[in-house]
Formats: C-alpha cells, structure tokens, sequence
C-alpha cells in the first residue's frame, strides 16, 4: 500500500482444508457463495481458471461484497470434476483425516483487514519523528489476532524513545526495527504508536531510502470474500443423512508480506 492508504499491489492465495471422520464411503456436496460462473477452463483435469463467484453479502469480515473473481483454483483428486462443470457444486467422496480439499487465488477486490498510516518528520540531522496509526477495516464484532507491526529505523540510530496507546513496543537494534506487537484488536478500532528517533552525525549526504512498513496478523475472515454457503453429506448404504453429521467451519485469514510505504 502507499503512505495515502492506496493498494498498489494485492493478491490472496487461499485454499480449502477438511478434517473429515466420517464412516463409509459417504459423498459430499460443497457450496461457494450462491452461484459460481465458469468463465474459462484451464488445461489440467484438476485445474479451473477464470471462476467468478457470485452472491453473498454476508460475509463477516466485508461490507456487502457482491462479487468475488477467482483468477485460478486446483482441486484435490477426490473431487468430480464433471459435476463441478454441470451442478456449480463440489462433489467428493472424503478421504480420511485432514486433507485440502482445493486451492485458490484472487487478485481482484481484496478486503484489507487493516490500514497503516505512516507520518515521518526529520526534525534535525540527529533526531526524527515517527508516528504510526493502524487501523482495523472489518466489522466490529470480531477480533484481528497475533499483530505485529515492523517499522524499520536507520542504521545509525542511537536510541529510540517509544509511546504506544496499545499492545507493546521495543525498539530492536539487531534488526534495524521498531517491533510493535497487539495480542488482539477489535474491528473499527484505531490505535497509534509515537516513536522518537535518535540519530548519530554521520559524514554521509546519502538520504536514508525509508523501507516499507510490515505487518502481521490473523483475521477470523478470508480477505477474498470466499465464503462457505452448505455442506451436505449423504452415506446410502450405512444408512445415515445430513442431519445426523455435525458440521463446523473455521475462517482464518493471515497475512504474507503486507506492507505499506512511508
């Protein structure tokens, strides 16, 4: 992202894992948002290409998202392709234990889950001003986990005076790095860190090239807007239904390299 909050580059790469103990050899039906569109197909038998994903609106961590574009996906070998291209559903008979059902990846509309705005002023030579206000951009009745932030400082930093209204900081001379760490955040909050930044003289006129600001962080939402609308399971010959299989999804979004200039 750019200091102004635009996104100059963003993709989430997603997939779908199952634990599945169920007995027999029962098949399973898996449902995507409310309709999916095949728009073009790749050439492998377990690979599709091009999916818009339509409907929703409901999902936690988004504002009403309609639509969401799938660039490319790859299934796992249990699943029946053919039904997939006919019914707009997945269909597989479950191995057992945990296995990934499929993988995606999506370029288009990605929901940030948070927003950092840098403010850096060189005071002097020897002293610089830094603050940093993060904000969380999903509904506010969840809570954005494991958060630490990296503000990476010059190299001829002597020492650093910290005030953050949230979580904890330390100034990291091994690593060159303000570490920011919030064990939990809630959605629509804002928070900031104020860091002073002591310099020593050096001969050099080369300005200091500002490295982006990192995060991390887990979001009990997918960015992408993918959203998990049913999964039926039928078992004809042991005799057991839909109703008798107890069901849970989990949503976990977590960030790989999300940064944002100063």
């Amino acid at each position: 992202m750019s200091p102004q909050g635009q996104t100059l580059s963003a993709h989430v790469a997603g997939k779908v894992v199952m634990k599945s103990y169920l007995s027999g050899m029962p098949e399973c039906k898996f449902g995507i948002n409310d309709k999916i569109v095949m728009e073009a197909k790749g050439g492998s038998s377990t690979k599709s290409s091009g999916l818009t994903v339509a409907g929703g609106g409901d999902d936690p961590g988004r504002s009403g998202k309609p639509v969401v574009v799938i660039d490319d996906c790859q299934f796992h070998q249990c699943v029946k392709l053919s039904k997939f291209e006919t019914e707009h559903s997945i269909s597989f008979i479950p191995p057992d234990g945990e296995f990934e059902l499929m993988r995606y990846r999506t370029t288009k509309d990605i929901a940030l889950p948070f927003r950092v705005i840098p403010l850096v002023r060189e005071a002097t030579r020897t002293k610089m001003e830094v603050k940093v206000v993060l904000k969380s951009q999903f509904k506010a009745s969840l809570l954005g986990q494991k958060i630490e932030v990296r503000i990476p400082t010059p190299l001829n930093t002597s020492g650093v005076q910290l005030i953050c209204l949230k979580g904890k900081a330390k100034y990291k001379a091994s690593e060159n790095a303000i570490v920011w760490k919030i064990k939990r955040m809630a959605g629509m909050k804002e928070t900031q860190l104020s860091a002073e930044i002591e310099l020593l003289e050096t001969d050099t006129k080369k300005k200091w090239t500002r490295p982006p600001i990192s995060m991390n962080f887990e979001v009990p939402f997918a960015p992408s807007g993918f959203k998990v609308r049913y999964l039926k399971v039928f078992e004809p010959k042991l005799n057991y239904s839909d109703h008798d299989v107890i069901k849970w999804v989990r949503y976990i979004g977590r960030s790989g390299l999300y940064e944002t200039r100063c």
